[in-house]
Parts: C-alpha cells; structure tokens; sequence
C-alpha cells in the first residue's frame, strides 16, 4: 500500500472501503488498538496498529490481514496481508 504520514488512519480507512456499507456480524478487541472482524458474507478482517505486528514487519507499519474463501483460494491458499508503510 502507498506510504503515508498516520499508517494505522490509512488502514483504518482502507477497512472502512473493505466492509462497503454492510455492517460486519461481530468485532473483537485485541487489546493492542486492533480488532477482528467478522463479516456477513463469512470473510473475517483483521486491523493491526502500528507496531503491533509480526517481527517481520516494521514497527512503523500498520497491517490489514483479509481471510476470506474465496480470496485465499486466488492467493494460493492463504490471506491477503496488506502493510500500511510509513512515509
């Protein structure tokens, strides 16, 4: 994703854009500032503020992770991860 000044804002909003009017069934707290959610259709997204990350990451960078069938299956098997760098 493009860099930018506030990383966790651009994923923030990046998963505002993913949910696309439909309000997600549950949310889960991770205690860290990031959250899990579920949506109708069964995908689940998952927020990770900066830092909060795996060691392979930058502690600088925001990370949105989505897990959903259909979308695993096209990216040979596993979830989208999508990092939130900063400029």
């Amino acid at each position: 994703m493009p860099a930018s000044d506030d990383p966790d804002a651009a994923a923030r909003a990046y998963v505002a854009k993913i949910y696309n009017g439909q309000t997600p069934d549950s949310v889960r707290s991770e205690g860290d500032g990031g959250f899990v959610v579920k949506m109708p259709d069964g995908a689940y997204i998952t927020f990770r503020p900066a830092g909060q990350a795996s060691w392979r990451t930058l502690p600088s960078t925001a990370s949105v992770d989505i897990h959903d069938a259909v979308i695993d299956a096209l990216n040979g098997g596993t979830p989208v991860k999508l990092k939130f760098p900063k400029r």
